[in-house]
């Protein structure tokens, strides 16, 4: 008998998204499973790098205003936190006043309303729009995020019905009719247009490694995020469960292209098909690796833990890698403080952290 912890999407073979059951987190007891361990693929990131500076924080008094959170994005000098009550999905803070401002995003299901699986990146030539895909109704809202700040709010949004055959854990719009998904299929990433998949893209890390395992397993196992660039067309891939990135951009040729991967180690998770249904849970063993992404116009942070998880949750760590977006490795950055998420300024200011130690605390790093 084998411990899991089911963060799995469970699929059932030949039969409509629509049965499928969504993001569940678990413990449960798997008397028919395979595991699957591929420990000689494994590399070592931090052999990579040369550089390491130490970050010192001060906590911000904002922090009082939020309850919980499991996203952050920064704007400006906005920080967006993803702190869903009765009302609301989002709390918006000015961190150069230190000061929680308003909710936003209206609970619910009728026009321009989120449910709590809401995903949020920015886009436009100035990253001036605020994108939020909506994972329940599959739809993705766009708003003018000045419009936001200067309305408290309170105003319409553009809404976009997806109609695609699979079910896709995270989209990020590039263009005003063009949008990168990451799908459960039988390739990662789709190319979606008018809000409809017309061509797919990529594998998945390690892949030649699970001949067994169905590709759809496989996306669950690995469940990437997408994050795309500030301004540019370019976009960060990154497993919620391992250690892995795709870089992707779209040229002004109009072609997408994955022009850099870095695949460390692959998902520590047991195969499981039972009645028909597969599923993918992550074993204790399991390396997290990411444990939050956040992109500014030159570089990519990641907050860093390659320990085995052991149920420990929330995830938590001390160091942040430094890439550039060509793939390069730049610096690590040592804290005096754990974090669990974290979100920098487009122009490397500063970066905010975020901490649960039985009440909400956010962190901020002075960059220069």
């Amino acid at each position: 008998m084998t411990e899991v912890l089911n963060t799995s999407v469970t699929s059932q073979k030949n039969y409509p998204f629509s049965k499928m059951r969504y993001l569940q987190i678990a413990v449960l007891f798997s008397f028919f499973s395979c595991a699957v361990n591929t420990e000689n693929s494994q590399f070592d990131p931090l052999k990579d790098f040369e550089r390491q500076e130490l970050l010192r924080s001060k906590r911000m008094v904002a922090s009082d205003s939020i309850f919980k959170t499991n996203d952050l994005l920064m704007t400006g000098k906005y920080l967006i936190v993803h702190d869903p009550d009765l009302q609301y999905i989002f709390k918006i803070i000015d961190v150069s006043k230190d000061e929680f401002l308003f909710s936003f995003g209206r609970r619910g299901e009728g026009p321009c309303e989120l449910g709590p699986l809401s995903f949020i990146n920015r886009f436009g030539p100035e990253g001036q729009f605020l994108g939020i895909y909506n994972g329940s109704s599959r739809t993705y809202l766009e708003f003018l995020f000045q419009d936001i700040i200067d309305l408290n709010g309170d105003l319409d949004c553009i809404e976009t019905k997806f109609n695609l055959e699979k079910y896709h854990l995270s989209i990020a719009k590039i263009r005003s009719k063009l949008a990168i998904g990451y799908a459960l299929d039988d390739q990662p990433y789709s190319l979606i247009t008018d809000g409809k998949s017309v061509n797919k893209l990529g594998s998945f890390p390690f892949q030649d490694e699970f001949p067994k395992v169905p590709r759809e397993v496989l996306a669950m196992a690995y469940q990437n995020r997408l994050i795309k660039h500030p301004t540019e067309s370019k976009l960060i891939s990154t497993s919620r469960f391992s250690f892995n990135m795709d870089f992707l951009s779209w040229d002004n040729s109009g072609n997408l292209e994955i022009y850099k991967s870095l695949h460390f180690w692959p998902t520590e998770f047991l195969y499981e098909e039972t009645a028909g249904e597969f599923a993918a849970p992550i074993t204790s063993e399991n390396r997290f690796g990411n444990l939050s992404t956040t992109v500014s116009k030159r570089f990519i942070y990641v907050l860093y833990n390659d320990e085995p998880w052991n149920y420990q949750f929330p995830q938590k760590s001390k160091k942040i890698l430094v890439y550039d977006w060509a793939g390069s490795s730049i610096k690590i950055y040592e804290l005096d403080q754990e974090l669990s998420h974290i979100a920098v300024h487009e122009n490397d200011e500063y970066l905010i952290g975020y901490y649960d130690d039985g009440k909400a605390n956010l962190y901020k790093f002075d960059l220069e």
